[in-house]
Order: structure tokens, then sequence, then C-alpha cells
């Protein structure tokens, strides 16, 4: 989804989701890929869950997660949840997947405030390895690390990466 954010007058380019998203695969496999852009403008969506984690499949014991990129100046969140997760695990003996965030407000990840992220890469529990979780924001970023930021590895993987930076969209 996106919106190019050639603003005419004194519109501001917005995108609105109204429903959860669930980019996990059916029956089962590889997490799929979600990816917004709402540059200069305001994501506005339901708090909850966008998963794009790997699912179990017959005969299949790795699964790797997908993608998550969310970019916006503003994020709103409706309804009576506001946080939203992310996550993008690994299954079995597959890798975790990304998860891409690009802010032009405060990003709060961990718990104790109002429009925060909690983000998951993890590998499967069989192996595989950590996936990678990258925040970038105009203003600030505050993590509570011991709280939800997490990327594992499996039996025999490689740690995960996150990166931060803050002062800059990146």
């Amino acid at each position: 989804i996106t919106d190019l954010g050639k603003v005419t007058g004194p519109s501001i380019p917005q995108i609105n989701i109204l429903a959860p998203i669930n980019f996990a695969p059916s029956p089962g496999g590889s997490g799929g890929r979600f990816s917004v852009l709402v540059q200069n403008g305001t994501l506005t969506m339901p708090g909850g869950l966008i998963n794009a984690s790997a699912t179990p499949v017959a005969g299949n014991p790795a699964a790797n997660g997908g993608r998550i990129d969310l970019r916006y100046n503003a994020l709103v969140l409706t309804g009576a949840t506001t946080t939203l997760s992310l996550t993008a695990d690994g299954l079995g003996g597959g890798s975790g997947g990304s998860i891409d965030v690009r802010s032009g407000q405060l990003l709060t990840i961990g718990a104790s405030a109002q429009n925060i992220l909690n983000t998951t890469a993890q590998a499967g529990l069989t192996g595989g390895s950590g996936g990678t979780i990258s925040l970038f924001s105009l203003s600030n970023i505050a993590v509570n690390v011991a709280d939800t930021v997490l990327v594992t590895a499996g039996i025999g993987g490689e740690g995960g990466t996150i990166s931060m930076t803050a002062g800059s969209i990146g």
C-alpha cells in the first residue's frame, strides 16, 4: 500500500486500515509480506496484530518468518487496543523474518505508553537464525528491551539483529 505524499493545498496524505492484518499463510508455510508507505502523512489503523509469521504445514518442518515494513510520519491507533504488535516469527528450523519501522514521531517499544509497538522476529524452536528488527525515527526511540524486543536464535542458528536510528528517517 503506497501513498507517495504528493500534497496540494492543506490536505495531508493518509492511509486508513480498518481491520487487523494477518499475513501468516494458510494452510501453512513461510510468512508473507506487508508493506505500507505514507510519506509525510498519517497511518491510521486498529491496534492489535500484524502477523507475518510462518505457520505449520504437513511435511515441512522449517518455514521462515515474513516481512513487515511500515513507513509513516504519524501513527494513529484506533479501537480498544492502543498497542500494535508486529510479528514475523519462523517455525521449526526456519529463520525469523524482518520488521522495518520508519516513523516521523516518537517510537515507543515496550509497555507503559500509548501507540506502542511490540516486535518479534524469532527463529523456530529447532533451528534457523533470529530475524532482523530495524527502527528509525525522526524523533526519539524509547525501548524497554526486557519487555518486548525479541530476536532469538533457534538451536544451531545465529543471533538476530536489532538496529535503531533516532533523528533520521533513514
